[in-house]
């Protein structure tokens, strides 16, 4: 019998690990996933003049509904801008409203922050 419950508890440790929920202190689970989703970020987003390949490398889901998603990526050489751009905005998707915050630097590096607040008026 011991045995089954050993069994039955590493199951389900592998499929939470699996999966990527975070227990926290409360006993509230944090949906965190990797992700090899590739898109073709909008300039919209980033302050360039044209889309940019990103990765999505980190997504969280709370349990309050709130949500971050993290893109990373690299300029193309002919794309990269003179001086760092930061670019703050809003992007409407699955009818939800991300606000975005968009870093670029002159050696290419670009990341990119997706938040949703699931009820903005509580912080």
């Amino acid at each position: 019998m011991n045995h089954f419950f050993l069994t039955r508890r590493a199951l389900l440790t592998a499929a939470c690990c699996s999966f990527g929920y975070l227990a926290t202190a409360q006993s509230s689970a944090v949906l965190a996933q990797k992700s090899t989703q590739a898109v073709c970020v909008p300039a919209e987003l980033t302050g360039l003049s044209a889309c940019v390949d990103m990765q999505q490398t980190q997504y969280l889901k709370a349990p309050s509904g709130n949500e971050t998603a993290v893109w990373k990526g690299t300029v193309p050489t002919g794309q990269r801008p003179a001086k760092t751009i930061i670019k703050d905005a809003t992007w409407q998707e699955r009818s939800l409203s991300f606000t975005t915050h968009a870093v670029i630097t002159a050696d290419g590096k670009a990341s990119l922050t997706l938040q949703y607040k699931a009820n903005p008026k509580f912080k």
